[in-house]
């Protein structure tokens, strides 16, 4: 069994194409999908597909809220949030982080949001899906100070040292499309560490894996990760997809 740690089944772009989606899931053995929240209106959006396709074609569907870094409000009150938690309709709380790629002026109130997110995850003992882009030391910083939190670094990138200080603080690195891309060094980082470290994920509707690159990424493509990961490691896929599942479950209670 494959599974998509992290996508966004709540985008518009699958609007008219979602039973198709979870289709070419069930056909590739992708059977469980964890649709994350950016903002509060996407996080809604996944809790109800997740209580409308959980079960569609065999599929297991969970589902995550949060808010991106690149669309915090300063009048942000995470009601909603924590409601969505006292009612168990969501597992976890993400895509949250730190984003400095676009927009360095929020900085401040990006790691206000951040810490507030992540004092609710570690209040409700929920794991968390860690967005990181041009903030990585901050990023690193404001977790290590919340280390009863678990999660997963989500669409790791980075180096190979930096790479340990997350696996040091428990996390688990989210593994993607980036990994087949030829220009890719992210090989490096799987060659250097055991594969109890990693999961798989898309960010579908983003990064889509060679050959399918430029174009709209589906959750039935985490084979062609596993498959690279397999080569890079020299072994089985039937071996990297039992450790992959065994790691999932080590964060996400389900």
């Amino acid at each position: 069994m494959f599974i998509d740690t992290h996508m966004h089944l709540n985008d518009d772009k699958y609007k008219d194409m979602i039973e198709e989606f979870l289709i070419e899931c069930a056909e590739k053995n992708v059977l469980e999908l964890f649709i994350v929240g950016d903002t509060e209106e996407s996080s809604k959006k996944a809790v109800q597909l997740q209580k409308k396709y959980n079960g569609y074609k065999g599929l297991k569907i969970y589902a995550l809220g949060g808010i991106h870094p690149s669309e915090v409000k300063d009048t942000e009150d995470f009601q909603w949030l924590i409601e969505m938690l006292e009612k168990k309709e969501i597992i976890g709380v993400g895509e949250i982080g730190m984003d400095l790629y676009w927009d360095k002026s929020k900085k401040d109130l990006q790691i206000k949001m951040f810490k507030q997110q992540l004092e609710i995850a570690a209040h409700y003992k929920v794991p968390v899906s860690i967005h990181s882009r041009e903030a990585t030391e901050v990023t690193y910083n404001v977790l290590k100070n919340y280390n009863t939190v678990k999660g997963i670094i989500h669409c790791y990138s980075g180096s190979v040292e930096f790479a340990k200080k997350y696996i040091d603080l428990g996390y688990k690195l989210g593994i993607g499309g980036v990994l087949t891309f030829k220009n890719s060094r992210l090989w490096e980082v799987i060659a250097t560490y055991d594969l109890e470290n990693f999961v798989t994920e898309t960010d579908a509707p983003y990064l889509a894996p060679e050959p399918h690159r430029g174009h709209i990424n589906k959750s039935s493509y985490i084979p062609l990760i596993v498959d690279r990961m397999a080569q890079i490691k020299n072994i089985k896929v039937e071996d990297v997809e039992k450790i992959l599942e065994r790691n999932t479950k080590d964060i996400y209670d389900v």
